[in-house]
This record gives C-alpha cells, sequence and structure tokens, in this order.
C-alpha cells in the first residue's frame, strides 16, 4: 500500500497531515479504492488519483486560510447555524421533514447561539404566570397572526466565533453545561445533535476541517430512576371504559375529507387493540393486512433520521438482530370490520399504500403530527388527561396480561420485545396472585420453624 504524505503548517501554528493511499483489496472488491486521511480522522474514499487529490488540495488549502474559504462571512459558528436552518427550511419545503420538525430542528440549533423569552403583556408583569387573569387573557404578547412574540439576545462572543476555534472541550464542558444546564438528558441530547449537524454541513461546504461536537456524548445517569421516579409507581393500567371513552369521543370529533370520513379514531382504537410501535404503525401497509386471518404483520418501521429525515427499515428489534420485531398481531373482529370499511373509503387502499395517513393525503413523519392529529383532539374532547401513545401500547400489554397470566413468551412475542425479561420488568407487578403468595409465605415459614416472641 502506497501512501503520499503531505503536511503543512498555517500562520496560527496549527498543523495538518494529510496522506493518500491506494487500497488494493477494496479496488478488487469494485469500490472506491483511493483513500484521503487527515491524521486523526476516518479516511473519505475515492475512484480516482485526480479526485483525491484535488480533496487534498481543498483540505490544504482551508487549512492554510484559517479553515475556511471566506473568514470573514462563512467561517463563523453563526454562518454555519444559519446555513444548518436554511437546508432545514429547503426539506420542509421539499415534503421531506413535517413543519414541527423543521421548526424544532432550527430551534434546537439556534440555542446555542441566542436565548429567547416570550415577551409579558404590560398589565400582567406584577402577577404570577397561573393567576386567574393570565389564564383567561393569555399573559404573553402575540402577533397579528397569533404567534407568541419573542425577544430575542445573542449569545455573547459564541456567533462570532471563528469554526477552526470551537474545541470539543468548548461545546462539551463550557457551553453544554452553562446553556443547558437546567435540561433534561434528552432534551440536551436534541441541542447537541443540532451543533453536530451543523458542524458536518460546515465540514462538507469546506468551511472547517473537522467537526468538533462528533464525538461528545452525555453521560448516562448511572444508577437510573431517581428515589422520587421510583416511588411514583409503577406503569398505570388504565381501565377499558377509559380508552373506550376517548375512542367514543373521537369518532364524534373525526374530521371529514370531502365525503369521506377519515381515519383518526380508528388510529386510536389501532393503537390500543394492537400495541404496535409508533413506528410501526406509520409504516405499516395495506398489503399487511391479513383480513383473512384476521392479523396483521409487522415488517417494517418508520425512522427519523439524525437530520430530520424519515426513512422507512426494520422493526426494533430486527436490527438488533432479533426475530421479534418481525411478528404477526392479530385483530379483533371489530377492528377488521372497521379496516375494511376504511379501506373501501380510503383515497389510497393500495397493497403499497400505508394503511394510516393524513387527511392531508401525506405520510405520518414524526409523533408531534399524529398526536396533534388523533390522540390531543379526543382526550380534549372526552374531558381527561392527554395520553401518548405508549399509554395506548401498555394499555394492550394489559389486555394480553390478563387474558395470558405470567405467560411472559407469548406476551413479548405480541409486543416485539427483545427478551421476557423486557416484558417482566415493565408488567411483573400486574401479576396479582395473593393465593399463591399466603401458600408460599406459608410454605417458607414452616421450612425456617422460626416463631416470633
Amino acid at each position: 500500500m502506497k501512501r503520499d504524505k503531505t503536511k503543512v503548517v498555517n500562520q496560527a501554528g496549527k498543523k495538518l497531515i494529510v496522506s493518500i493511499a491506494d487500497i488494493p483489496s477494496k479496488k478488487k472488491q469494485g469500490r472506491p479504492s483511493v483513500a484521503v486521511r487527515v491524521q486523526g480522522q476516518k479516511a473519505v474514499y475515492f475512484n480516482s488519483r485526480d479526485e483525491a487529490d484535488n480533496y487534498r488540495s481543498t483540505l490544504v488549502a482551508a487549512h492554510m486560510q484559517g479553515g475556511t474559504y471566506d473568514p470573514a462571512e462563512r467561517g463563523t459558528v453563526s454562518a454555519a447555524i444559519d446555513h444548518y436552518c436554511a437546508v432545514q427550511e429547503g426539506r420542509f419545503k421539499a415534503d421531506a421533514i413535517a413543519w414541527t420538525t423543521m421548526d424544532t430542528n432550527i430551534r434546537n440549533a439556534r440555542d446555542w447561539i441566542e436565548t429567547r423569552e416570550k415577551i409579558v403583556k404590560a398589565e400582567f408583569v406584577d402577577l404570577p404566570a397561573d393567576h386567574w387573569k393570565c389564564r383567561s387573557k393569555g399573559r404573553y404578547l402575540k402577533d397579528d397572526k397569533g404567534a407568541f412574540v419573542w425577544d430575542i439576545t445573542p449569545r455573547a462572543g459564541v456567533g462570532s466565533m471563528p469554526l477552526d476555534t470551537v474545541s470539543k472541550k468548548l461545546i462539551r464542558d463550557e457551553w453544554l453545561e452553562s446553556f443547558f444546564d437546567d435540561l433534561d438528558n434528552k432534551t440536551k441530547r436534541e441541542k447537541l445533535t443540532a451543533i453536530k449537524c451543523a458542524f458536518d454541513l460546515a465540514v462538507d461546504e469546506g468551511w472547517c476541517l473537522h467537526n468538533p461536537a462528533a464525538q461528545i456524548a452525555l453521560d448516562a445517569d448511572k444508577y437510573g430512576q431517581s428515589e422520587e421516579e421510583i416511588e411514583a409507581g409503577p406503569i398505570v393500567r388504565l381501565p377499558p371504559e377509559h380508552i373506550i371513552k376517548i375512542i367514543t369521543e373521537a369518532e364524534k370529533v373525526e374530521p371529514t375529507v370531502g365525503n369521506v370520513k377519515w381515519c383518526y379514531s380508528l388510529a386510536i382504537a389501532f393503537f390500543a387493540h394492537t400495541g404496535l410501535r409508533v413506528g410501526e404503525f406509520c409504516a405499516l401497509k395495506w398489503k399487511f393486512v391479513d383480513f383473512e386471518n384476521e392479523r396483521i404483520y409487522v415488517r417494517t418501521a418508520a425512522r427519523r433520521e439524525p437530520k430530520g429525515e424519515v426513512r422507512y427499515g426494520q422493526p426494533k428489534q430486527v436490527k438488533k438482530g432479533l426475530t421479534r420485531g418481525r411478528r404477526s398481531v392479530f385483530l379483533t373482529p371489530e377492528l377488521v370490520k372497521a379496516l375494511r370499511e376504511w379501506k373501501m373509503r380510503s383515497p389510497k387502499s393500495g397493497d403499497d399504500d400505508r394503511v394510516f395517513q393524513r387527511h392531508t393525503l401525506t405520510v405520518f413523519k414524526n409523533t408531534q403530527s399524529l398526536l396533534n392529529d388523533t390522540l390531543y383532539p379526543a382526550c380534549d374532547a372526552a374531558g381527561v388527561d392527554p395520553l401518548n401513545f405508549l399509554d395506548l401500547r401498555h394499555f394492550f400489554a394489559s389486555l394480553c396480561v390478563s387474558e395470558y397470566g405470567d405467560n411472559w413468551e407469548r406476551i413479548a412475542d405480541l409486543m416485539g420485545h427483545e427478551s421476557t425479561s423486557t416484558t417482566r420488568k415493565h408488567y411483573a407487578e400486574w401479576i396479582d396472585n395473593e393465593e399463591r403468595d399466603r401458600a408460599d409465605a406459608a410454605a417458607y415459614g414452616d421450612r425456617t420453624g422460626w416463631k416470633a416472641a
């Protein structure tokens, strides 16, 4: 393997070592075989030596200019985030992501360079947020379109910072901790994903040589749940009449498109009677609904890509090399009947069409849009606290526990769990056998022979 190495040092004293090497094994496989590697980074492969030389020249030129082609305009954190936001807007216009996804991604990115707060109306400045006047009239200012008016303040010295001066340590130990210290780990990860994507795009544009945020990972909580979370109790077991009330109210507020009554109430009933994950639900096609044998086949699931896109691939546990993700789930006779009726009136009922779609005839692309269209309006109409789709999945599990008892293999198969230990961890407390517990206690006491004084 012949290697051609180039070493340069820019005016700031920073060193760059770039090597080019031919990889014969990759050439035999018909894959790009010329590797360009910056020391300390993964190699990038090209089909020809000329392409590799051009790429190396680009890297060297960028390094000698401080890591950017145009330091005055394109070499700053603010410019990278602006570019990322523009890409998100382009994806939304191309119908690649939903508006809520675009808005969330942009907000997560811009939070690195600015802070924003809602503006309180003058008459409510001295009143607490939970005062009845604030609740009835709205505490915050809104514009003519009904959107909140924000007070936006740039973070001092962040947006104007050159990209090549940003380090992993700066992002992890200073920015992440000072900007988002009061947020939970899930929200922090969303913020971190946004800055990673922004730097990825900056690298693609040649504005900087590497992504300092790429290797940053948040530490998991060492001991899992807090004491308060543990004492809050197990998963709530919802009674059937609670779910029936929500489905009934959903039918009353069901939207109509043209002369077609839509399927949002059916979607809620489907979740509650099959226990599918959201991604599995969104990916389900008509060809995987077996009306004759009254079952559905879970074969694919919708996945959100890191940059906000949606991809259809394997279900959760299949991705890990297990088989339970690909499964069949029974359908109740009433659900079969409702699905037949929906297929007859659905504008999209071909084998490769998705079973459930929005009333705009587009597929569901994220959980939030699905909640906004289906479950939230139904809960409002029923006058109950908002549920989510995990609650409906747990409801299905509760029916399985009632039917199969401690037959954990059968329940795990239906739920698509990795193993029976996962099923037991979530639902073992629902198995209530008082008679068996009393018998075990008596037998154990007889064995020890201990008598209380």
